[in-house]
């Protein structure tokens, strides 16, 4: 499943099945991000699932994630032009259903190519609390995704101050993001 979606936004992924890390407690995905913008130090973050560790320690069933990262790393890599964020507007993406959260992925990797700030609740939802959450966070906007807009190749725009929205093509939405928001 974790390929699939990485897949889905064109992540590279090396699937490297002698990988060793903790092995002792890590349960199916482990992981490993790396880079070639810091030379030999390449790892960034590292971890993976460990759905059986709370049970091991007497607790309940919980299934996890875990992962560790380098501050500095992390720093140097953010001080790289590429990585600096053009806005802070949020746009939010939300879908309509949980067999839509793929699309809504693509979605939303599409506008943070654009260098925009996007909010995705990975794990859907009923779309009134989506659209509450997008208001919370002060998103600009919010894009939606749901069964017939998947169908038509459209996405509802809606602009999260006046409140307006619209359909949109997908061919056309990053123009359409621009002109609604200006230079957002």
């Amino acid at each position: 499943e974790v390929l699939t979606y990485a897949k889905a936004i064109s992540l590279p992924v090396n699937n490297n099945h002698p990988i060793v890390r903790g092995l002792d407690y890590y349960t199916r995905t482990v992981f490993e991000v790396t880079t070639t913008a810091l030379g030999a130090q390449n790892a960034v973050a590292a971890g993976g699932r460990y759905d059986d560790l709370v049970t091991t320690m007497g607790g309940p069933t919980t299934p996890a994630i875990g992962f560790a990262a380098g501050f500095e790393r992390l720093v140097l890599l953010l001080e790289e032009d590429r990585f600096l964020l053009k806005q802070h507007h949020t746009i939010y993406v939300a879908c309509a259903g949980q067999n839509r959260l793929k699309e809504g992925l693509i979605v939303a990797e599409e506008m943070r190519a654009c260098g925009w700030c996007v909010e995705f609740h990975a794990q859907g939802g009923a779309l009134k609390n989506q659209l509450k959450k997008a208001d919370r966070l002060g998103a600009a906007m919010a894009l939606i995704l749901g069964d017939q807009e998947v169908d038509t190749g459209t996405v509802i725009v809606k602009d999260m101050v006046s409140g307006q929205q619209e359909s949109v093509p997908r061919a056309g939405l990053v123009d359409r993001i621009r002109c609604m928001r200006g230079t957002l």
